[in-house]
């Protein structure tokens, strides 16, 4: 599958939660299948779709991840409240989202793996690549000049619960 080995590309890995393209929604299934996977990794950082993305499957993803995480915060043996992995939202294409543009306040520079990146991208060869290689490079470039680095992604954090993002910080 593209998105196994353009993780093997990255030095990553890839957990498939059952959901089919075009059809992720919103039910308690996923948000069961989801919270099990945040039990068993225990992540102290999870990156996820911005919730204001116009791509249906993107928005749903972000609901199911942001119940599947309340699931698991008040579930603790303990009756206690778990420490909340950090929450960081990436762009979506054009950086425009229903109700307006993504307005990152977290930056990674990516200049140095830019290679890397763009390799691990042209993987997906179902998708039209050319259209999103230019998109990309585009947002990249506009984030890396708001940073003042040649290419940079943006992020939102989200802080879970009000708490402060004072150690919450990305690359």
């Amino acid at each position: 599958m593209e998105a196994q080995e353009s993780a093997k590309q990255l030095g990553c890995s890839v957990e498939f939660m059952g959901l089919k393209d075009i059809n992720i929604r919103d039910t308690e299934e996923a948000v069961n299948r989801v919270r099990k996977c945040i039990e068993a990794f225990q992540p102290d950082c999870i990156m996820t779709h911005w919730f204001d993305d116009m791509h249906p499957d993107h928005a749903a993803t972000f609901s199911i991840l942001r119940r599947a995480l309340l699931h698991y915060l008040l579930t603790a043996s303990t009756k206690s409240l778990r420490t909340p992995p950090s929450i960081f939202c990436c762009d979506s294409l054009g950086s425009i989202g229903l109700h307006g543009a993504f307005r990152p306040d977290r930056y990674v520079d990516v200049t140095d793996i830019w290679g890397k990146k763009i390799a691990a991208i042209k993987v997906h060869q179902s998708q039209p690549l050319s259209f999103f290689l230019e998109k990309i490079d585009q947002q990249c470039l506009a984030h890396g000049k708001d940073r003042g680095v040649r290419r940079a992604e943006g992020f939102i954090y989200l802080p879970i619960f009000g708490l402060p993002d004072n150690d919450r910080q990305l690359g």
